[in-house]
């Protein structure tokens, strides 16, 4: 399919957003939204994002001019949720949860400190504005982009599914520069096998196995969605994991990296062992 729209890249500040929002020039268009509505927990965990000031996906708007006004307009192509949320959290509509920020948690955009309400508003949204679009144009569009869409395995479905805490320690953990150094010392994961989270899966079961003993790797799931409003224990937990990592690495290096432990699988078996004759 040939697309004529023109594209225009453009990084916009939060409070532009919201200008438009009160003006009624930034359309929230459903009809462009194929995925499901946002839970609280996703809502809140963006909102979390932009307080760290760290960076989420491109927006996607169309630029429309009304015939009989003259007046211009954006719809909302892809990023509806994530406007919403953004609108709602301004409003007062939305909290940030104590389990994504423990400092801020419960409050909204008013109770935010003046300096970080200040960042908020300036937070840039990198957004991708198509012109002179039809919709089947905009329909062409993500037809192309999802073509380069990999299916996602098992973690980034998870990744994508939970907020709360037993992801945020397995993502933490995975992600430390000192695992990170481990993984690649070890020959466990290489580049490509972190970049689709294989590091995380390995980590949440080591987790689960710290917590509740050995189990199969289908009950990660049960973990994510058992520890996610409350992980008792979960600093011992951490502590567990990050020694027995830390053992493996520095005293068992060679034996790892040269033989079969390599697998994930085995690892696996190393690691719970190492936490039990360490930690119990």
């Amino acid at each position: 399919k040939v697309i004529m729209a023109t594209f225009r890249r453009a990084n916009y500040r939060i409070a532009e957003f919201l200008r438009w929002e009160e003006k009624q020039q930034l359309i929230l268009q459903p009809k462009f939204q194929r995925r499901r509505v946002w839970e609280p927990k996703a809502r809140s965990y963006l909102i979390d994002t932009i307080v760290r000031d760290l960076p989420m996906p491109k927006i996607y708007l169309r630029k429309i001019v009304y015939p009989k006004t003259r007046l211009m307009a954006y719809e909302v192509v892809d990023g509806q949720q994530r406007l919403g949320a953004i609108i709602d959290f301004h409003k007062g509509n939305l909290e940030l949860s104590k389990r994504d920020n423990a400092e801020l948690g419960g409050v909204s955009f008013d109770g935010l400190p003046d300096p970080i309400q200040r960042r908020f508003l300036q937070y840039e949204i990198s957004t991708e504005i198509m012109e002179d679009a039809t919709d089947a144009e905009v329909w062409a569009m993500f037809e192309r982009l999802n073509t380069y869409t990999l299916t996602l395995n098992r973690q980034e479905k998870l990744n994508a599914e939970w907020f709360g805490y037993f992801k945020q320690s397995a993502y933490r953990l995975a992600a430390e520069q000192s695992a990170l150094d481990a993984w690649k010392k070890l020959r466990v994961f290489g580049n490509r096998q972190i970049a689709r989270m294989k590091e995380v899966e390995l980590t949440s079961d080591v987790l689960v196995a710290i917590i509740e003993g050995i189990s199969d790797i289908t009950d990660i799931k049960e973990a994510y969605r058992k520890y996610d409003d409350e992980f008792p224990g979960r600093d011992d937990a951490e502590a567990a994991f990050r020694k027995s990592l830390s053992f493996i690495a520095t005293e068992l290096q060679e034996a790892v990296r040269n033989t079969r432990f390599r697998n994930r699988a085995r690892f696996y078996s190393l690691m719970v062992a190492v936490a039990d004759a360490l930690v119990g």
